[in-house]
């Protein structure tokens, strides 16, 4: 089984946390907490390492305080700032020209999916279309997870376009969308793999419309991938547009 680090967004040095059953299994103390709602603080100490600062978010009674580099959230139901995170929470802070707190969920691949493909393709479209952008789904996030962590990074893809977008479910809607499980399920394991190295992950690229040509890819992403320069079927390969001869006469004269 294969995971995977999706950093989610960025929220300020203070923040708050909800859940079932929320702990922390990096503090120090080990008791095990029922909390419901917690707020978040942190600052930077002279060693380099982080004070953290957990309270109860409704009375401000302190639960728990301690130091560490980055902290660990488990529990079910979670929610950052009253937005759902699915998956094993981390929190990263950054204190440098920008003080803020990376939010990074670890997740199974076939989970990731659920809340990729629903994000970058209609969930009504056919069943085959949905597979085959679960099998280039799949294969551009393991290809993201090999080059992220050979660079040492703390995540393996954003959530955003900058790498391909997905949207934490909760976990009442996760079922909702038969077809999009059912594409997912169906392909389970399915990659495309690059030619030149049958065990590594093809940089499956992808876009919405190309209209009507596309550059090489190899000369786009500086990558020995396979492309092409045209794409004839798209939608919007062909068009035609209609001036008067006015309009025209006033755009060059």
């Amino acid at each position: 089984t294969e995971e995977i680090k999706v950093r989610l967004q960025s929220v300020a040095p203070s923040f708050s946390i909800s859940g079932i059953g929320l702990r922390f299994p990096g503090s120090p103390e080990r008791k095990s907490g029922l909390y419901q709602a917690l707020q978040v603080s942190w600052e930077r100490d002279s060693s380099g390492l982080y004070s953290w600062s957990i309270k109860d978010r409704d009375s401000g009674a302190l639960v728990q305080k301690f130091k560490a580099r980055q902290l660990e959230v488990v529990g079910s139901q979670l929610r950052i700032n009253l937005k759902p995170v699915a998956g094993r929470l981390t929190l990263i802070p950054k204190s440098g020209a920008e003080v803020r707190t990376e939010v990074i969920v670890t997740l199974d691949l076939e989970e990731y999916l659920r809340g990729v493909l629903p994000a970058e393709m209609p969930k009504d479209w056919p069943l085959e279309a949905l597979k085959a952008q679960a099998i280039a789904s799949r294969s551009y996030a393991l290809y993201r997870k090999r080059a992220r962590e050979k660079a040492g990074a703390s995540h393996h893809v954003e959530s955003t376009v900058m790498d391909q977008v997905y949207r934490s479910l909760d976990a009442d809607l996760a079922s909702v969308h038969e077809n999009i499980q059912r594409a997912i399920r169906e392909t389970e394991g399915m990659i495309l793999v690059s030619t030149r190295d049958l065990a590594s992950p093809l940089a499956a690229y992808f876009h919405s419309d190309c209209g009507g040509h596309t550059e090489d890819a190899r000369i786009v992403w500086g990558e020995a991938s396979a492309g092409t320069a045209a794409c004839p079927h798209s939608s919007s390969s062909e068009w035609k547009a209609e001036f008067t001869l006015a309009e025209i006469e006033s755009r060059v004269s």
